[in-house]
């Protein structure tokens, strides 16, 4: 019946320009693609004989087709990338960063601050992506030792009443405590600014003419301060080297194999090379490598160049199916009035460099991301073999691992870490905030984040193979006791309460609390447990012996440490913020400015409560009866 259907598809499609989808039984999409005649193209995938293994099985899977008709192949490959971006098909190229790569980030303050992020914010503004943390750094101390741009937290600067060190090391300028006007402060933003963007000589340019105007007006010190910072750069500038004629150029190059694509992107900005990502995709089937960095450099500029904005030019280390179909799809997506994006197909001197570099840089990211792959995979092998050696042919294919962390009851956080054949799967992490305790109960808390992460789970959905708890017996029976009750709820709701056959196991501190001399424990069986009486239970956990293989401890600790990191992070982000709303917010006519006046006046909450009323009107904004509101309402909070 689908051949039939498929076949009427086929004969009614156009040879025009267009976008086909294709769809399984149940309606799923596979495959979204472009073609500059939609008939020939998608035909070919039935008529033609030497297709790949992973071809054959998309056609396989392929129950109907749909198309929309486009103006031109440019709209086609326009659209094609917006279906992509928003649907996610499975067998089209979405490339992975090989981790999440570091930013300076800048926000969006009065006084604005500088720091590192990993990934894009969606607010402020992020410059990067960087090579390395230690590159961050190094970028971030030449900052402050030329622009003196405060890199504080924003609690830490409202509540400051005299400079701190990094003004007294002349890393800062103190717009804390008024030590530099907004303007001035404004200047050196945008300065930083210009050099983030690689616009290193203009900048040069800019500084050089202010220091001539400071010593024509014999404001020596200024000039002086204006002639260190051009040192500093000049330091810098010795460390790259810089060709202004080869202006903003991106490279791409691609290297592939039968499981992996790799795909490497240099940025080039005023001569300079700015920054470098590989970025990869499992090998779904075969395309040419032109035909990969299409499809990659249609996504990569949807998302405006992973922040580096658009080029002049782009240079490929394979020729495209159609470079002007790109280069107009370019000129959409670049919004700003600038000149069009060119694709060129030749490189010499320093562009020939780069692309070597590109391509080096794109072959060893493949063979580094096909060992660590095996090694990976190596180890899940010998963790199946030693956990669960009866079902030694089941697929490990996902461990997720959960992690509870409050101060005292105070703000309590759960974490959910996923790892799977490709390492950590920092997407799919989840914080849970806790509802059910505020006593710091552990074993209620892991009660709560099992049941809201598995209860709605059935037999098509995405289980993991193992589920590690932080914790010892008790969170670990505590765990079983929870899939136990999903399981005989489904049961009594005349649900199949389904519970697939997965290992659970408990990572619990050993009495020193030292790393190496933890106890583990398993449930033999999860389903075992499941249908044992409540006196029986204790019989379906087992202490186990540690495998003689280092391997194996080190990555259950990698995933216990990564939950355990996760979760604190998301607890001390939520215990700073109900600590600094303090109790001066829930007076009424205080609000954040008020509070923030008050904090900063007497350097504290405790300052604020031991000050009298007569003390409490020499802030700015806070009249005699707020006054009296506030010293009544600390004294009763005692």
């Amino acid at each position: 019946m689908e051949q039939e259907h498929l076949k009427k598809v086929l004969d009614a499609m156009p040879k025009l320009p267009g976008v086909y989808r294709m769809l399984d039984e149940v309606g799923q999409l596979l495959y979204v693609g472009k073609a500059k005649n939609l008939k020939a193209r998608v035909s070919s995938y039935f008529n033609q004989r030497d297709h790949s293994t992973k071809t054959i099985h998309l056609v396989s899977k392929i129950a109907d087709i749909h198309t929309t008709v486009t103006a031109s192949e440019t709209e086609a490959l326009l659209l094609e990338q917006t279906l992509i971006k928003k649907h996610q098909p499975p067998y089209n190229i979405l490339m992975r960063d090989d981790k999440s790569y570091p930013y300076i980030y800048l926000s969006q303050h009065e006084y604005p601050r500088l720091g590192s992020v990993r990934g894009r914010r969606s607010y402020g503004r992020s410059f990067g992506p960087f090579p390395s943390g230690s590159a961050v750094r190094f970028s971030l101390g030449v900052l402050q030792k030329a622009f003196k741009v405060r890199q504080c937290q924003d609690s830490y600067f409202r509540h400051r009443s005299r400079p701190c060190l990094e003004y007294q090391i002349n890393r800062c300028s103190a717009p804390c405590v008024g030590l530099v006007s907004k303007e001035d402060y404004a200047q050196d933003v945008e300065d930083t600014v210009q050099f983030l963007q690689g616009k290193t000589t203009q900048l040069m340019d800019d500084l050089t003419k202010r220091m001539e105007k400071a010593s024509i007006a014999m404001d020596y010190e200024h000039a002086a301060q204006v002639r260190d910072q051009i040192a500093i750069l000049r330091q810098i500038q010795e460390v790259q080297h810089v060709d202004t004629a080869d202006g903003d150029i991106d490279i791409f190059a691609v290297s592939q194999d039968l499981d992996y694509i790799c795909v490497q992107s240099l940025v080039v900005r005023k001569g300079q090379l700015t920054g470098g990502q590989s970025h990869f995709q499992k090998t779904q089937f075969p395309l040419s490598d032109g035909e990969i960095l299409e499809s990659f450099i249609a996504q990569y500029y949807m998302n405006d160049g992973g922040g580096h904005g658009f080029p002049q030019s782009v240079l490929l280390s394979h020729p495209l199916p159609d470079d002007k179909t790109l280069e107009t799809l370019l000129a959409e997506f670049n919004s700003l009035d600038a000149p069009r994006v060119k694709i060129l197909k030749r490189a010499t001197g320093h562009k020939l460099a780069w692309l070597n570099m590109a391509v080096q840089n794109a072959e060893q990211g493949l063979n580094t991301r096909k060992v660590t792959h095996s090694r990976r995979e190596e180890t899940y092998g010998k963790i199946r073999d030693w956990l669960m050696p009866d079902l030694a042919k089941h697929c490990v294919n996902r461990f997720e691992c959960f992690d509870i962390s409050h101060t005292q009851g105070e703000a309590t956080k759960a974490s959910c870490v996923v790892f799977d054949h490709e390492g950590p799967r920092k997407d799919l992490y989840r914080r849970y905030n806790i509802k059910t305790t505020d006593t710091g109960d552990d074993y209620q808390a892991m009660a709560e984040v099992i049941e809201r992460r598995y209860s709605k789970l059935d037999e098509n959905s995405d289980w993991p193979w193992l589920v590690i708890i932080d914790g010892g017996l008790g969170q670990l029976g505590m765990a079983a006791r929870v899939f136990k009750s999903i399981v005989l709820k489904q049961r009594e709701e005349g649900k199949s309460g389904f519970m697939p056959e997965f290992c659970l196991l408990g990572v619990a501190k050993g009495v020193t609390r030292k790393a190496g001399f933890e106890k583990l424990y398993r449930v033999t069986s999860i389903n075992r447990f499941i249908d044992a009486a409540e006196e029986e239970e204790r019989d379906c956990i087992e202490e186990l012996i540690k495998p003689d293989d280092q391997s194996v401890l080190r990555l259950i600790h990698e995933i216990r440490d990564e939950s355990h990191r996760f979760a604190i992070l998301g607890h001390r982000k939520a215990r700073e913020k109900a600590r600094t709303s303090s109790s001066l917010e829930s007076i009424q006519g205080v609000g954040p400015k008020r509070r923030s006046a008050l904090l900063k006046y007497f350097g504290g909450l405790q300052g604020v409560k031991r000050a009298s009323i007569d003390d409490l009107c020499r802030v700015e904004g806070v009249n005699r009866p707020l006054a009296e509101s506030i010293y009544h309402h600390l004294r009763q909070a005692k």
